[in-house]
């Protein structure tokens, strides 16, 4: 496993220990570099269902379920369609469109996650600037 992929597994780990494992987790993109976040997420025993507005991504062959949905598209898409697959878990890696939707939804749905308003912030390279 490469170190990428060794640092992506041990910060899951450490969220199942901490957090309990969760058995449902919604991962935001599925390009190429987004496939050692699902795979790890599989091996540790996670459901894993993977949202990315590409028809051709990799991550939707790895991934248990795939939504053909925009990662950035935080209400009418992601939130919708995560309170209706019942997710304990969201994760947008290696993905800064989609980091602000990963804490969107988790606040939405009371799951552990960085604060919205902080993400957006550092996601915003003008507002980030003045932080």
């Amino acid at each position: 496993m490469a170190w990428r992929g060794r640092k992506v597994h041990q910060r899951l780990e450490y969220r199942c220990r901490v957090n309990g494992l969760n058995e449902k987790i919604l991962l935001l993109g599925g390009f190429a570099l987004q496939v050692v976040a699902i795979k790890s997420a599989k091996s540790l025993g996670y459901y894993t269902v993977l949202w990315d507005y590409l028809t051709d991504n990799p991550g939707q062959y790895v991934a248990d379920k795939f939504y053909l949905v925009s990662t950035i598209d935080k209400e009418a898409a992601v939130l919708e369609v995560a309170r209706k697959e019942q997710r304990d878990g969201v994760l947008g890696y290696a993905s800064d469109p989609a980091a602000p939707t990963a804490a969107y939804v988790a606040e939405k749905m009371g799951l552990s996650g960085n604060p919205y308003n902080s993400v957006e912030i550092l996601c915003n390279k003008v507002n980030s600037g003045h932080f």
